[in-house]
């Protein structure tokens, strides 16, 4: 095998393995035990083997021109990919040298059917491209029933840390959350060096209430709504004293401000999952909250008008939206014209 060269394969690029490779016993093995694994790393310079190797890991590289950006938000906001990394090394027979054998899942937890599994070997644990497409495909193209769209959230355990840099850039430009064991936001370091005490106090007030917020938005993905609010109330909390440490020089107050409106924006999107008329009445408290810390934060008229609807104030939740459809990025007004058209014209 070549120095640094990982293979990899699936169910969908070895539907059969080989009879060689099953010893004339004519059964198709799925999953592949341990002993199929190692007759593939025992035999992987074969030219046969290596041939069929070098197909599977072709096979993975159909995510090149997907069109992420195409994807459709997630329908059920429950859903939350956990993504799994098995390594165990195998012993080569004859040689007395280990490889490693690596299995990649993503597991839908809600509903705990497998989206996507890849299994890879090689003399060291798999490359960082390979983990790459990995999670690509598994938001691409997942397995049935699933389709592919945005997830709510996706965690990674601490067994993907090394891959931070290789998978960060690629998720960074998703619209979902996304969280790696162990690697919680950090102060940001201020650029100058004799920066005063209550700036230093802002980034770390600033970091807890970050953390809390994705906290929240982990454990809203997860449906679990006592969680949810708790973290984000927290986080609203880490903001109102971040708001008293900003140095407006550094444009603090207009970070702490803009988190704060997605935060209890956030909240009152839990809220009015509950249903109830005092859901409702905390979801436009927080709605109204988060459009004045920002007011260019859409969700933030979206929240206040669902839950007027709610209340059966049709005409009031039109002039919110009416309103925030002024105030709004250019982007973010279908969103607010979409919610308009669901309201009755007579209401």
């Amino acid at each position: 095998m070549s120095d640094g060269l990982s293979y990899c394969w699936d169910r969908e690029a070895f539907p059969v393995i080989p009879s060689p490779l099953i010893e004339g016993n004519g059964r198709t093995l799925d999953p592949y035990p341990l002993e199929v694994v190692t007759s593939f790393i025992r035999d992987a310079d074969t030219p046969e083997i290596h041939a069929l190797l070098s197909r599977a890991l072709t096979a993975h590289d159909f995510t090149a021109d997907f069109n992420f950006n195409s994807l459709e938000d997630t329908p059920d906001e429950r859903e939350l990919l956990r993504m799994r990394m098995d390594c165990t090394a195998v012993e080569v027979p004859g040689t007395g040298q280990k490889k490693y054998y690596t299995v990649l899942a993503a597991i839908n937890i809600e509903l705990k059917w497998e989206r996507y599994k890849m299994d890879v070997y090689g003399d060291a644990p798999p490359l960082g491209e390979i983990v790459l497409e990995f999670v690509r495909r598994t938001i691409a193209k997942p397995s049935a029933p699933c389709k592919p769209m945005i997830p709510a959230a996706m965690l990674f355990p601490t067994e993907f840390a090394p891959y931070h840099r290789a998978l960060a850039p690629f998720l960074d430009t998703l619209p979902f959350e996304w969280h790696m064991a162990g690697l919680l936001p950090v102060p940001p370091k201020s650029p100058d060096s004799d920066c005063d005490a209550a700036s230093t106090a802002f980034d770390r007030t600033f970091a807890h209430a970050a953390a809390a917020k994705q906290r929240g938005n982990l454990a809203y993905a997860a449906n679990d709504r006592v969680r949810a609010l708790a973290a984000y109330t927290e986080a609203e909390d880490w903001l109102h004293e971040a708001i008293c440490l900003a140095n407006t020089e550094r444009g603090d107050e207009g970070r702490a401000c803009a988190l704060l409106a997605i935060a209890t924006a956030n909240r009152a999107a839990v809220y009015l999952r509950g249903g109830s008329e005092d859901d409702a009445e905390k979801a436009l408290r927080d709605g109204t909250v988060a459009v004045k810390a920002d007011p260019g934060y859409a969700k933030g008229y979206l929240r206040q008008a669902r839950a007027l609807v709610l209340l059966g104030y049709f005409r009031q939740a039109r002039a919110i939206l009416e309103r925030g459809r002024e105030q709004v990025a250019p982007k973010d007004v279908p969103l607010i014209e979409d919610l308009l058209a669901q309201l009755p014209a007579s209401k």
